[in-house]
């Protein structure tokens, strides 16, 4: 069962519509916020600070750079001016581990490197918790001459890999905090050791990091010679005693949690992307009222957890990393052993189950007598997850004191205190073990003192997950691989831009960047052209069998005049299904402009009953014979009309070809139809093809396709003949209520467009969506549905309309639909696919590659969240197909 994205809005959904308006972005500010920190805004594209920019200082102490919250891991270190390095552990069954390395302080100069230290963050986290305050643990072990190290669970944002499994299918979501320690610090330990060479590492582990590091070494006791002190900071061992919310109302219910999630194919939990955590980080800020009610992060609220010494500015930083995912098993793991009292024991896989795996019908527990490495615990009396002890105890004796019942002590990472107290023993315990091996307990017993005395102080409390609702769990499965998704170079906010405050014109430029115009929702293509400054003509076009088809033409680019001496190469861009050809425009970097500005004389059609070409020489669009055609027409009429066209026109011989979807289907078509126009184009470029549909996942092809017949029956008795017009009641509706509101768009306001794609808004800026809500869909014929629903039930083919046996034998000759010969495209054909796209699925790309006459080369984009829409929507489309298209074209002039 693959991932599929939920629209669960639940009861919030109201009033977070009235709460989250567009005013937000500007309220939120700290009241000792000063005039200079008002420049930071909540959602920003940098992925690294210019100099100057680092960490501010407002009256004698360091606050957070918002800006930080956009970056990822590589890039905050990097930002605060340390060294740092990226390597990948493959883990015994196949898990790819991300650590990130600072080998050495700020202002060290690089040298033999010293003693490494392990940082292994808790539950729904990642390593970047070592690093959002100002003097953090791994910078404060960084500059004291440590060999930093920080691992990432498998499963959170950067460790979202495997050598076979798919991190989209469940298979890969099936462990538990057990294999983390069982197979993943035991590669960890390894690896780190062999490539500094030591013989030894130290650990610091936060809540589940010392949870992972206690199964390590109960169950790998020979690893405990490696280590030569390990630091657990509210390690979450036994639950017993826990008073956290989500623990103690809903842990009781977990394995019927679990049930119907696994039922409905939800294996990850909170993702950093999801719709809830996205809606926060545009919306909440630092504000402390909306922090404790509808903007607390997970991390807060399943623990009941204040902002106790915590900077308000540092929250939608920890925000914009966290959390980060696991997997739901997980969360049932520690559910379990809160169930089962004060004890350490292996994941319950039932009775039938636990026999196979482990010989006996209920879970073993971890000896935790084995944890003989030398151990400090530091712990909080506020952590709603402990009940204090007034001793600090020696790893081997810490399965004899079960009223310690720790968890995640959130204060450590988080609390400015925590910078002044806690490291500082810390770094004092590890040189203190490392630097006097021999030394006695009474060593320990000495430092642990002053460790109990820096934990009291701490008003710590914990966090732990478990489900918040099923509600917010469903909407968290729109996921979830953002970011195998994040690589160290990719990682972004989703939600980059800012709202439009000042429209004008022409697009607004905010920060040395320009910023989409809500104006242009209600402009029409040609005012839209020139509201950017381009030139614009219009052109109507006579297909063979009477429809009238509106083309759009840039002839030169913005500043460019027309030589009459230079002719420009044509270029005609061709959209998909219930567009038009605006999709070329919308975007900052709109392929239309950017062919324009590069010289080339761009033609852009639109498909017969789109909102410009819904005329017809006799027949009335409002009549049901107009709307009698499918893609057939299209590829069979329409091509054939604009490639005559535009080479009448232009005076050229031939002429380059993009189409993105059914773009690609009526090219195609029109090229295995007639193949003797295959002469008239130099290069046909394939975006995301629409062709063989039988890989689809796409929610309206898996779930409508197989009742299309009775669909079009109903339609057909009922008269309806067009689909999806752009004046619809509903999208009226959205366009007038919906913004660009990241919560309403993956729930209310979900643009037709993107629901049957089912498209993430992956590197979007999401005051586009107001744009294309005011040109699409723009509607197209039921028929053209139909037989996108008869290619994808058909399987890995590419057919005629199917009229049904007796009309198949009176038109075709026969009684089943012919194939298009896809052998007959011989011209140069590229194909740029993404790996995400649940319409073009990879699979059927790979068959249409096999069957094209004149294949030159299929193109993977690189980004491996890249979807159906990304080639006309996302931020990055210029820098990743559109500036590789145009080496591939003729050049511009000739």
């Amino acid at each position: 069962m693959t991932y599929r994205i939920t629209n669960s809005c639940g009861c919030f959904l109201l009033l977070m519509t009235l709460i989250c308006n567009y005013q937000c972005s500007d309220m939120f500010v700290n009241e000792n916020a000063q005039p200079e920190d008002t420049a930071h805004e909540w959602n920003t594209t940098e992925n690294f600070i210019p100099n100057g920019e680092k960490q501010l200082n407002v009256q004698g102490r360091t606050r957070p750079n918002l800006k930080e919250a956009s970056m990822n891991t590589v890039g905050i270190i990097k930002n605060r001016g340390y060294p740092f390095e990226t390597h990948s552990v493959t883990s015994n069954d196949g898990y790819i581990l991300e650590l990130h390395r600072i080998p050495y302080g700020k202002k060290m100069a690089p040298k033999v490197s010293g003693r490494p230290i392990f940082l292994q963050h808790g539950l729904m986290s990642s390593d970047n918790v070592w690093l959002l305050l100002p003097d953090a643990l791994a910078y404060t072990l960084a500059d004291a001459g440590y060999d930093v190290w920080m691992g990432n669970a498998r499963g959170n944002t950067y460790s979202r890999r495997h050598v076979s499994l798919d991190p989209s299918k469940e298979e890969y979501w099936n462990f538990s905090f057990d294999e983390m320690g069982n197979y993943d610090i035991p590669a960890i330990i390894d690896f780190v050791l062999e490539k500094t060479g030591s013989q030894k590492m130290s650990y610091v582990g936060h809540s589940m990091g010392c949870t992972m590091f206690f199964i390590c070494m109960s169950l790998h006791p020979e690893l405990n010679d490696k280590i030569d002190v390990m630091i657990a900071l509210a390690p979450a061992v036994s639950m017993a005693e826990s008073t956290a919310p989500l623990i103690v109302n809903q842990a009781p219910f977990s394995a019927q949690i679990k049930w119907v999630l696994d039922l409905i194919g939800v294996r990850a939990y909170q993702p950093v992307d999801s719709v809830w955590n996205n809606l926060r980080k545009r919306y909440c800020g630092p504000n402390l009222f909306l922090r404790y009610s509808l903007c607390q992060n997970t991390l807060f609220s399943s623990s009941g957890d204040d902002y106790h010494t915590i900077d308000l500015n540092l929250l939608p930083i920890i925000d914009g990393h966290n959390p980060a995912g696991t997997s739901v098993n997980t969360a049932v793991h520690y559910a379990q052993n809160y169930l089962a009292g004060q004890t350490f024991q292996r994941f319950d896989f039932g009775g039938q189950k636990n026999q196979l795996r482990y010989g006996q019908a209920t879970p073993p527990t971890y000896d935790l007598s084995k944890v003989t490495s030398n151990v400090f615990i530091f712990w909080g009396q506020n952590d709603k997850q402990v009940e204090c002890s007034p001793q600090i105890v020696h790893a081997k004796h810490v399965c004899r004191y079960g009223q310690m019942v720790f968890i995640h002590g959130f204060r450590f990472l988080q609390a400015v205190r925590a910078a002044l107290l806690v490291k500082t023993d810390i770094f004092l315990h590890v040189r203190q073990i490392v630097n006097n091996q021999s030394g006695t307990n009474s060593s320990f017993v000495r430092l642990s003192n002053v460790a109990k005395m820096s934990c009291r102080i701490m008003n710590a409390r914990c966090y732990f997950l478990l489900m918040m609702t099923l509600n917010h769990a469903l909407q968290c499965n729109d996921i979830v691989i953002n970011e195998t998704a994040q690589s160290v170079d990719n990682a972004r906010v989703l939600n980059k831009a800012q709202h439009v405050t000042r429209p004008t014109g022409k697009q607004l430029n905010v920060h040395q960047r320009n910023r989409p115009n809500p104006n242009e929702a209600s402009l029409t293509t040609p005012e839209l052209i020139i509201g950017r400054g381009y030139p614009v003509e219009i052109h109507s076009v006579k297909t063979s069998d009477g429809y009238i088809l509106e083309l759009h033409r840039i002839p030169y680019g913005k500043g460019q005049k027309m030589a009459s001496n230079v002719s420009r190469r044509p270029v005609f861009l061709q959209h998909g299904i219930l567009t038009t050809d605006n999709v070329w425009l919308i975007n900052q970097d709109g392929l239309g402009f950017v062919l324009a500005d590069a010289g080339y004389d761009v033609w852009m059609g639109n498909a017969r009953g789109n909102t410009y070409s819904r005329r017809h020489v006799k027949l009335d669009p409002s009549k049901e014979e107009y709307w009698n055609f499918s893609f057939d027409e299209m590829g069979n009429y329409d091509i054939p009309a604009v490639i005559n066209f535009v080479l009448a026109k232009t005076g050229s011989q031939k002429m380059s070809y993009i189409g993105h979807s059914m773009g690609c289907t009526m090219f195609f078509i029109c090229m295995s139809l007639r193949p003797e126009l295959n002469d008239k184009i130099d290069v046909m470029i394939a975006l995301a093809p629409a062709v063989s549909m039988a890989e689809s996942t796409a929610p309206l092809a898996v779930y409508q396709a197989p009742f299309a017949e009775q669909i079009k029956f109903v339609f057909d008795l009922i008269g309806v003949r067009a689909y999806e017009p752009v004046d619809t009641y509903w999208n009226n509706l959205r366009k007038r209520y919906c913004g660009p509101n990241l919560f309403l768009r993956y729930s209310l306001c979900r643009n037709t467009i993107f629901s049957s794609s089912d498209d993430e808004y992956h590197a979007f800026d999401l005051n586009i969506l107001p744009i294309i809500d005011g040109h699409n869909p723009a509607g197209t014929s039921v028929k053209t549905a139909v037989h996108y629903a008869q290619n994808y039930m058909t399987g890995q083919t590419f057919q005629r309309y199917d009229f049904g046996q007796r009309e198949n034998l009176l038109r075709y000759g026969q009684t089943t639909p012919p194939t298009y010969d896809l052998n007959k495209v011989t011209c140069n054909v590229f194909i740029f696919w993404g790996q995400r796209d649940k319409v073009s699925a990879p699979k059927d790309i790979a068959w249409l590659a096999n069957k094209l006459g004149n294949l030159k080369a299929s193109i993977m984009i690189e980004d491996p969240l890249w979807n159906h829409l990304s080639f006309l929507f996302s931020s990055d489309a210029k820098r990743l197909v559109y500036d590789k298209i145009l080496p591939l074209l003729p050049l511009p002039t000739f």
